[in-house]
């Protein structure tokens, strides 16, 4: 079910970024980016309220300590910015949550929380590509989850326009439902192995791997890291590690001091460590849907849902008929065949996903749809905008077409 502008675009799935450049909307007072990130913009869609980048939405008092604002930054992810924030303000990153996490090399617009902390002492913050838009304060924090989906506007350059058009109506509105490149590391694309290694209790092999792979860098980073894993000198590496790389000089910073394996991996947010867990869920459903297309069919322990008000794929709507959903495979997970022969090419055991060893980590799976539904989808010449559900990726859409 790909579909291809193969007299266009001879580019692979890690392209994507490079290839995307954004068609600029007129600015209005809010905090405002001019960058080489306007190539991706991505806005937030939310039962909070719908974002749109450079706009600025009136600050509304209201009660309680949690304190909602408006996000928008270019050049970081959404954990990096909260963390670079977190710094700034000498307060603990546990006090932050968000609804999705947005991409790195893009103009983002979202919405974040922060408990116990003023608007004035937010707002009077100065970090480069990191602007407040408005806000308001809640008596609940934001979770996890907490959006309908975002709004992508993209333009594929050298595309032709026509090739585009016949794309589109290939896909009828639908494209497989893959997790995106982003899932697995933007740069260095080792998301998934690290995961799979915090399953076998292997925490030293997921702290060299964090610290020393090696991929879409700075020279200079990756010579650092492979310095560090020929030499295993933790206190040399974390003298010469820059200080943009936070998360690894806080693990770096624990093995200086004598931390075990597991004591300096949860020097990281949790978030950070599910996140690893979830590369490697997200690894096994891409696997499982490859084997499965063209021809989708309700297998064991699956079932159809209906949509959301967005008209978006709702999970928590079983029926009789509507969008198949497949398993993101945990530890609650009712295996078939098919799934226990992929765990078993691994040499995971689906008791694994308990983390016995690291509770905080236990995954129990969940489901997701085996298709997306693309909505509001415009076309002008190269120019593309539409609409996806949470969790579902742009480049996933994307690479409908764009040449593997």
């Amino acid at each position: 079910m790909l579909f291809y502008l193969e007299q266009n675009l001879k580019l692979p799935l890690f392209s994507l970024y490079y290839v995307l450049s954004y068609l600029s909307t007129t600015p209005s007072s809010g905090g405002e980016i001019k960058s080489k990130y306007e190539d991706f913009v991505v806005e937030e869609l939310s039962p909070f309220g719908d974002l749109t980048i450079n706009t600025s939405y009136p600050f509304k008092e209201g009660k309680g300590r949690f304190l909602y604002a408006v996000l928008q930054k270019a050049g970081w992810t959404t954990q990096n910015a909260l963390l670079k924030i977190a710094r700034c303000l000498g307060i603990s990153q546990r006090r932050f949550s968000f609804a999705g996490t947005k991409d790195r090399r893009a103009i983002t617009v979202q919405w974040v929380c922060f408990k116990s902390l003023s608007w004035e002492r937010l707002k009077a913050l100065n970090i480069k590509d990191i602007y407040f838009n408005g806000g308001f304060y809640s008596d609940r924090p934001l979770a996890l989850g907490d959006l309908w989906g975002n709004r992508f506007r993209v333009r594929l350059r050298g595309a032709n326009p026509e090739v585009i058009a016949a794309c589109w109506e290939e896909l009828k509105g639908v494209f497989p439902n893959y997790f995106g490149e982003q899932r697995f590391g933007s740069s260095r694309q080792n998301t998934a192995e690290i995961g799979l290694l915090l399953l076998k209790g292997d925490f030293e092999g997921a702290v060299m791997r964090f610290l020393c792979d090696v991929g879409c860098e700075d020279e200079e980073v990756s010579k650092i890291r492979r310095e560090l894993r020929e030499s295993g000198n933790f206190k040399e590496a974390l003298s010469l590690f820059p200080s943009y790389l936070v998360l690894e000089r806080k693990v770096l910073a624990a093995l200086v001091e004598g931390a075990t394996w597991k004591e300096a991996l949860k020097r990281l947010p949790r978030t950070t460590l599910l996140l690893f867990i979830h590369a490697f869920q997200s690894k096994l459903f891409n696997e499982m849907l490859s084997e499965r297309l063209p021809h989708l069919q309700l297998e064991e322990g699956e079932y159809f849902c209906g949509e959301n008000e967005r008209g978006f794929p709702d999970i928590k709507k079983p029926q009789a008929s509507g969008w198949l959903c497949g398993k993101v495979v945990g530890y609650r997970s009712p295996l078939n065949k098919r799934e226990k022969e992929l765990l078993a090419r691994y040499g995971v055991e689906q008791e694994m996903f308990k983390m016995k060893e690291f509770r905080e980590l236990a995954s129990p799976g969940t489901y997701r749809p085996l298709l997306c539904s693309v909505q509001n989808f415009r076309q002008k010449g190269e120019l593309l905008s539409f609409s996806l559900p949470a969790g579902s990726y742009a480049t996933s859409f994307l690479r409908e077409f764009i040449k593997q």
